[in-house]
């Protein structure tokens, strides 16, 4: 019995260009990784200003907790909600407030959520 060899069925060759693209596209990752880590230090600024006002700064953290990646503004997050704490506290004994039912839910569930102690009463 003797060897024959198969031609190429184009199966290798084109694994073979696959790998080649793969090679060359490691240059684009670090771009990407460059302007993926832009990109999270702008939010991070955005979240840090949005963060002074109130409504604004639980949105902010809803949505990052919506989209899975609260984990990257552990920081920012922590400034804002001792404030929501303080806002939570003050209205517990204050009468008059413009915060909506739908703001004191999220402020509520937000701290409840990260361990603040905040009373149930509305």
């Amino acid at each position: 019995m003797s060897y024959v060899p198969r031609e190429s069925n184009g199966l290798a060759d084109a694994l073979a260009k696959r790998g080649a693209a793969l090679d060359g596209e490691e240059e684009s990752d670090d771009d990407i990784h460059h302007e993926h880590a832009r990109k999270l230090k702008v939010f991070k600024h955005i979240l840090s200003q949005v963060g002074e006002d109130p409504s604004e700064g639980l949105a902010m953290i809803d949505a990052v907790q919506r989209l899975g990646i609260d984990y990257h503004f552990q920081d920012e997050i922590e400034e804002i909600l001792p404030r929501q704490h303080m806002i939570a506290a003050n209205y517990s004994t204050s009468t008059s407030t413009n915060d909506d039912l739908q703001q004191v839910a999220l402020r509520f569930r937000l701290l409840r959520q990260e361990g603040y102690n905040v009373p149930a009463g509305v």
